[in-house]
This record gives C-alpha cells, sequence and structure tokens, in this order.
C-alpha cells in the first residue's frame, strides 16, 4: 500500500515576518494609495507605511478631488517627517468635466493648485532625488521655482503640455548642481535681457537632456544650450517655428533632432569632436 507523506501545515505570514526595511524597499514599488491600504492587514503593518521614501500617485485612480486632497494632505502630515521623500512621481489626470472643457466650459481640475506647490515644496525639503509629474490636457498650472533650485535633485521630469498649449514656464536658470537627467516637455523657455534663453549651464552633472514641444517665450529669439558635461541630448520638434538653437556642448556624444513641423536654425560655438 503506497504511504501518503502529509506535510505539516504552516499557517504563518512569511511576508509580514520580512524586516523593514525589505518591506519597505518593495511598497516603494506601489501605488502609493495600495500602499497605505496595507495599514489594515495587521498591527505589524498599521503604521509601516508612514516611513515610506517613494509618492507614486495617480489622480485618475479616485472618484473625486476631494478625496484627492484629502488622501494627499493625510500622507504628507501623517507620514514619518524624519524620513526623506527621494522619490516623486505625479500622474495628473484630465479635468473632471473633460467634454465641457472641451467645448469651452469652465473645468474643475483634478488636484488643488494649492496642494500640488504643496507637494512639490515638501519634497524639495525632504532631499526629494527624482521628481516627476505629468499632467493631462486642459490642466494648467505653474511649477513652484523652489523645484528648479533643488540640491539634491538628480533627476527631474516635466510633461506640462497640452494640445491646447504650454502650461509652464521656466526661470531663466536651472540652479540644480546634481541633475544628471532631465526631460521636459511642451514648457517655456525664459529669455534674458538679451534675448537669448539659457537655462541648463548652472546644471553641472547633468549628462541626458530631452526637450519635446519646448518653446521659447514671446521675448526670446534664441536658446543656448550649454553645459560643459552634457552627452546625450534629444530635440524633438522644440521651438515650433522659426527659433535658433545654439550649442555649446563640448562633450557631446550623442544627438537626435526631430524638427519636421519646426524651421530652426542651429550652429555651435564649440568642436563636437565626440560625435
Amino acid at each position: 500500500m503506497k504511504e501518503e507523506l502529509f506535510l505539516p501545515k504552516d499557517d504563518r505570514d512569511k511576508i509580514s515576518e520580512l524586516p523593514d526595511n525589505i518591506l519597505l524597499h518593495m511598497m516603494d514599488f506601489m501605488d502609493t494609495r495600495e500602499a497605505v491600504q496595507t495599514c489594515v492587514l495587521s498591527k505589524r503593518w498599521n503604521n509601516l507605511w508612514k516611513r515610506l521614501s517613494t509618492l507614486l500617485f495617480n489622480t485618475s485612480k479616485f472618484e473625486s478631488v476631494f478625496k484627492i486632497n484629502k488622501f494627499l494632505c493625510r500622507f504628507l502630515s501623517d507620514r514619518d517627517d524624519s524620513i526623506s521623500l527621494l522619490n516623486v512621481d505625479l500622474d495628473v489626470g484630465p479635468p473632471i468635466e473633460l467634454e465641457l472643457y472641451l467645448s469651452g466650459v469652465l473645468y474643475r481640475p483634478p488636484i488643488e493648485l494649492e496642494l500640488l506647490h504643496r507637494i512639490m515644496e515638501y519634497a524639495v525639503s525632504h532631499n526629494c532625488q527624482r521628481f516627476t509629474i505629468n499632467t493631462g490636457i486642459g490642466f494648467k498650472f505653474e511649477v513652484v521655482t523652489v523645484i528648479f533650485f533643488c540640491p539634491s535633485l538628480t533627476n527631474l521630469r516635466l510633461s506640462c503640455g497640452t494640445p491646447l498649449g504650454r502650461t509652464c514656464k521656466l526661470p531663466k536658470s536651472l540652479q540644480l548642481p546634481v541633475l544628471e537627467t532631465l526631460h521636459l516637455h511642451s514648457v517655456f523657455f525664459t529669455a534674458s535681457d538679451n534675448g537669448c534663453a539659457e537655462p541648463f549651464s548652472k546644471c553641472f552633472l547633468l549628462n541626458t537632456l530631452v526637450l519635446k514641444r519646448c518653446v521659447l517665450d514671446e521675448h526670446a529669439e534664441v536658446i543656448c544650450i550649454s553645459n560643459s558635461n552634457l552627452s546625450c541630448l534629444v530635440l524633438d520638434n522644440t521651438l515650433k517655428g522659426a527659433g535658433t538653437i545654439v550649442l555649446s556642448t563640448p562633450k557631446l556624444r550623442l544627438l537626435t533632432i526631430q524638427d519636421y513641423a519646426c524651421r530652426n536654425k542651429y550652429s555651435t560655438t564649440c568642436n563636437l569632436s565626440f560625435l
């Protein structure tokens, strides 16, 4: 007669037995709303989310603006203030009444602008290293200037464009001393008194720069991409119209230009010997 092998039943919650640092690392890859909801699992999880170092948030997962604002306010006020918020990734969906907006009727934005500014200021004051914001059609806002003077930021991605126009204006100069990667989608570049925009020269460690559908403000005629460290540059239909782009990038190794809708003029002030 064949003997059956019975293994003892193990009802232990093995995941909860993992160290805090491993659980927090796993939770940092989760949508923050779902990560916070783990607090109902057991006492072990009750306050663990308060030590998250990532805010990964999508407004489309909420039914109302009220719930969006309530959740974010509670997250900022209840998390452990001594923990750095290293990574912020905000996906701000379209306005609540998108169809009405396209018909010319006023709409309500998916998140209060004051709260969005508070998140940016909080991130900067808590040593943020990676900041990403992607806004949907019809959402207009101004990025608070403090994000462009963040001493800890290494990666910044701003996608602020809509088919109906650009919505974000950059300062004349970005003071981001350790920034390595910068992606800008549909932003305005601000000119100095000489009519030239030169925003990147103070980003001393910048390695990769991607500009997509960006434009000069009405007072600018030229954008000078001046950076002694830049090695990768992507220009995707930037300066739509007839702008002038001047390159001062002696270490540039990779240059990609997609200019099918533009009539830009290009020049360089240095020998691009690595291309």
